[in-house]
């Protein structure tokens, strides 16, 4: 019987081992996973997450694992609906629903699929609480050394999948805001927090979040006839609130669009393979020039302004041309009555929906570019998919419009150069322009890359060159020692660097099919 470990027990290892079990020889498998709540994953525990705290992505865009969640969710009584803050007639496909949800849905779908499982011959355990604390080359196989709250030890493997998830540690110590940091999980950090004027780095969901948890300790989201208010709780003050981001902006409301999305007239995948058929040089100026001239074809008078030879940052700087000039609250106010009426018309807007599209193009297309244009890619065009496919549930604006509207909250824009510094009073923020002294300052900015040594595992002495295992999938690490063991990687912060847009549901789903799938290859040869 094949023994397989898999590092990590969130959404990328229930997608995999969903993949697992589908073979017909029996087979074992040990999921390690140091957090009390094995299938959830960090983003969507109890140990982190909040009722409040919502997901960016609509229940149909959730790959099923057993059951699609709105099934699910609809064979649920009352009582459990209720538990989630939930009712039946909230129960939509396109319903962006509470994190803790999420994490629900996959711990149901993970036990059911081990009892499954376990019925079919295999040997499954799930092993909470437990830490790995390396992983050791050996000749006949890899072995797992692991520590839980009452023993350690170590096990041999023949397969181990890495499926960690996000890392919240400390930034590296070069970085400009490497001070007193406030991480966002886990959250009690966030709730013990005290002061009159609190920083959030970040925008985005994250620092939505973060936003939310210190407003929910003391008051209350209201939603009446009128829209969302927020009540603040008798004896309570809620302190200001600082959201800060280099452009200064607040994500958009999440707009409409078809699903599956259009394939796109000029830049599709095929056509990228054709390109990259002649060579790296030029590749991404060519498929660049495939992205404005489809969207060209589709923007009105209502979206950027555009011409055929304009360069990256030209584009870049016209997508946020309108919002730069424009408050951010204001924007946020008018642009979710927009977003409002797409879904009540299901009526989608064109230039949103094909930059949405071209991004899973792009996204397919980094593995061919060269160094230097794949950082052009990360650094500048990523802006405007990270934008564009960032949308927020409606709630989310409605909060924090609630909040300016109360006067407690505002957002600053802290452009490209600015100095993160420790004060005897707290955080000082400044940019030459302005200088702004926090209480305490929030860490709620995006994953960063990770490299296979940030994992904390000293054994995992790998090559430094990879096997790439196909779109969609995770890497082959190579051991520096001869070993009959495979080790793949399909943790999310260890692929970004080169795949920029890895991260989701949906590439979690497809990196834990492709996991499972490469393993069983090697099952069915013995």
């Amino acid at each position: 019987m094949k023994n397989i470990a898999i590092i990590g027990g969130g959404p990328t290892a229930v997608y995999t081992l969903a993949a697992l079990v589908g073979s017909k020889t029996p087979i074992g498998v040990v999921i390690f996973e140091k957090c009390s709540e094995i299938g959830s994953g960090m983003p969507y525990s109890s140990d982190t997450a909040t009722p409040s705290m919502m997901s960016n992505i609509a229940g149909f865009e959730i790959p099923p694992v057993l059951t699609p969640l709105r099934d699910w969710l609809a064979d649920l009584d009352r009582k459990s609906l209720a538990d989630m803050r939930l009712t039946a007639d909230d129960i939509d496909a396109r319903t962006y629903y509470g994190r803790l949800v999420l994490g629900r849905y996959f711990q149901a779908q993970l036990s059911q699929m081990v009892s499954r499982a376990r019925g079919a011959g295999h040997q499954i355990e799930l092993c909470r609480r437990t830490e790995v604390t390396d992983v050791l080359i050996k000749r006949n196989g890899i072995s797992i050394c692991w520590a839980s709250p009452l023993a350690e030890g170590d096990d041999l493997f023949d397969e181990v999948v890495i499926a960690t998830g996000h890392s919240w540690t400390r930034r590296p110590k070069d970085d400009a805001t490497d001070t007193n940091l406030v991480p966002l999980w886990p959250i009690k950090d966030v709730h013990a927090i005290a002061g009159d004027y609190i920083g959030v780095l970040g925008t985005s969901l994250s620092g939505i979040d973060a936003v939310v948890a210190i407003a929910e300790l003391h008051g209350d989201f209201v939603e009446d006839q009128n829209g969302m208010r927020w009540a603040l709780r008798p004896g309570h003050s809620l302190p200001r609130i600082a959201m800060l981001s280099r452009k200064g902006l607040l994500p958009e409301a999440d707009y409409y669009y078809p699903f599956p999305l259009p394939e796109l007239n000029s830049l599709t995948e095929d056509r990228v393979l054709e390109e990259s058929q002649q060579g790296q040089a030029g590749l991404f100026d060519r498929i660049f020039s495939l992205l404005i001239k489809d969207l060209r074809s589709v923007i009105d008078n209502g979206g950027p302004v555009l011409h055929d030879d304009m360069s990256v940052d030209s584009f870049v700087q016209t997508y946020f041309l309108s919002r730069m000039d424009t408050d951010p609250f204001e924007y946020a106010r008018s642009n979710l009555a927009e977003a409002r009426a797409g879904h009540a018309n299901r009526t989608p807007c064109p230039w949103r929906v094909s930059i949405l599209k071209a991004h899973e193009v792009f996204e397919m297309a980094a593995p061919y570019l060269n160094e230097a244009d794949l950082d052009v890619l990360k650094s500048k065009l990523g802006s405007v998919f990270a934008d564009n496919y960032s949308s927020v549930p409606h709630p989310s604006i409605e909060r924090m419009l609630a909040l300016h509207d109360m006067g407690v909250l505002e957002v600053i824009a802290l452009g490209d150069e600015y100095n993160v510094e420790n004060t005897s009073h707290g955080i000082k923020v400044s940019n030459g322009g302005f200088s702004h002294n926090f209480d305490a300052l929030i860490d709620a900015r995006g994953q960063r890359p990770l490299g296979i040594n940030e994992l904390g595992f000293a054994g995992l002495v790998i090559d430094k060159t990879v096997k790439e295992m196909g779109q969609g999938a995770g890497v082959h690490l190579t051991p520096l020692v001869p070993t009959t063991g495979y080790i793949q990687c399909v943790a999310l912060p260890i692929l970004l660097a080169r795949r920029p847009f890895v991260q989701g549901l949906a590439s979690c789903a497809k990196l834990g099919a492709g996991a499972g799938q490469s393993i069983l290859e090697r099952v069915s040869k013995g």
